[in-house]
């Protein structure tokens, strides 16, 4: 799939799932694990954190804060392509086709909205009373969510269109972890496609905005520009 435009590359960029090794978080870009236009979808997995370089930290020397930050590396490592996304930076103007696999098709492209990426910054605190420490401020999930909706052509119904595409950053937890403990965080992943005929004829796109907030959706980009067109499988 290409664009005609010859200022453009003939790249895909197609939109994946991190997959699961024994409930455990793993990146694998591999056809079986491409988003499939159209079908809705909803996977979790652990993260565990490699706490290799904490051990060998005496306790009086660590930053909590960065032990977090490190955490939270990771974690939008499997929510992200790592080249696309660096925490603290604002997320990339991305395009999602309208069409799910245009080929020929350059014309029809749907911004990318990003919601709730602003937030506190996270940090991190020792409880020596507890002999723990907590990361505040963390993301675990992201949402991705489409309204599709059918047009017509010289009064032939068509392929259905992607009408809105919008990515949700999770709300941001507080999580707590004993020194001693195995450090390991739930990550979840969805895909949602709303009907936009169905949301029109039960009271519109109101009923979609409410219907949508609580669905959290992952999808992995690869992308080479700032503003970049994205395909699904």
């Amino acid at each position: 799939y290409f664009h005609v435009n010859a200022t453009k590359l003939p790249t895909n960029h197609t939109l994946s799932l991190f997959t699961t090794q024994q409930r455990y978080c793993h990146h694998d870009a591999a056809s079986e694990n491409l988003i499939n236009y159209g079908i809705s979808v909803l996977k979790q997995c652990k993260l565990r954190l490699n706490k290799e370089s904490l051990a060998k930290m005496p306790q009086n020397e660590r930053n909590f804060t960065e032990i977090c930050l490190q955490l939270q590396n990771q974690i939008t490592t499997q929510l992200f392509a790592a080249d696309l996304f660096v925490l603290g930076e604002k997320f990339p103007d991305l395009y999602i086709s309208q069409l799910g696999r245009p080929e020929n098709r350059s014309d029809k492209w749907t911004p990318l909205r990003v919601e709730n990426q602003n937030f506190a910054p996270i940090s991190g605190e020792y409880n020596a009373q507890t002999q723990s420490f907590s990361c505040r401020n963390m993301l675990l999930n992201i949402a991705y969510e489409f309204l599709v909706g059918e047009f017509t052509e010289a009064g032939v119904a068509q392929q259905a269109l992607v009408k809105r595409a919008t990515l949700l950053f999770g709300e941001r937890n507080d999580l707590e972890f004993e020194m001693d403990e195995v450090i390991e965080v739930p990550l979840t992943v969805a895909v949602m496609f709303f009907d936009y005929s169905k949301d029109v004829h039960n009271s519109g796109v109101l009923s979609f905005n409410a219907g949508i907030v609580g669905f959290i959706i992952l999808m992995n980009f690869v992308t080479s520009y700032v503003n970049t067109k994205i395909f699904m499988n």
